[in-house]
């Protein structure tokens, strides 16, 4: 969580600085305080914001567990002491796996790939390989870490895992065959 990676709309239209704090990190949450008078009338108390949209993005760092399911959630706690527990949400992560053949379906080790986000003209997901309780994968990297030249396939099933991506569409360039093919 940093300063400057979120946004607050009230009903559709970006909120004045001047309505809200920014927020503060509370150990694993964060807190907003919003204006009284930006969000009623003012003389009868009465509502005049319907909708209040918090969209932020957060970087997991690299000692974070990755799982196939994060959950969040927000609670709303009101001046007068009243708090509302919000639903949680569920950011899906997830897994590639890459397995290399030969033309005959024998596996292959030794070949090497990048990740793109677009077909053509896309940005390299830069990737660190992890091993961890003996088995290696790659992930996105966070700040601060160096990026794997490519992600190798090296073990004799010719398989590699890359865990932790987002639900989009991604490319898969082969950069550099096992030896002996082209």
């Amino acid at each position: 969580w940093t300063a400057n990676n979120y946004t607050i709309t009230f009903d559709g239209k970006e909120a004045a600085t001047t309505c809200y704090t920014t927020p503060v990190n509370k150990d694993d949450s964060f807190e907003i305080d919003f204006v009284n008078s930006c969000l009623t009338d003012g003389i009868n108390s009465k509502p005049i914001v319907d909708e209040i949209v918090i969209t932020y993005t957060a970087l997991v760092n690299a000692d974070a567990v990755i799982l196939d399911e994060v959950h969040n959630k927000a609670d709303i706690k009101y001046g007068d002491n009243n708090t509302i527990e919000g639903e949680p949400v569920v950011t899906l992560l997830f897994d590639l796996s890459v397995l290399k053949t030969d033309q005959d379906g024998n596996a292959l080790k030794g070949a090497e790939f990048k990740l793109y986000d677009a077909l053509t003209g896309g940005n390299e997901i830069k990737l660190i390989k992890v091993t961890k309780d003996n088995k290696t994968y790659y992930r996105p990297i966070v700040a601060g870490e160096t990026a794997a030249s490519a992600i190798v396939v090296e073990n004799e099933n010719g398989t590699v895992l890359i865990k932790g991506l987002d639900a989009v569409t991604y490319y898969l360039e082969e950069t550099k065959a096992p030896s002996e093919y082209i």
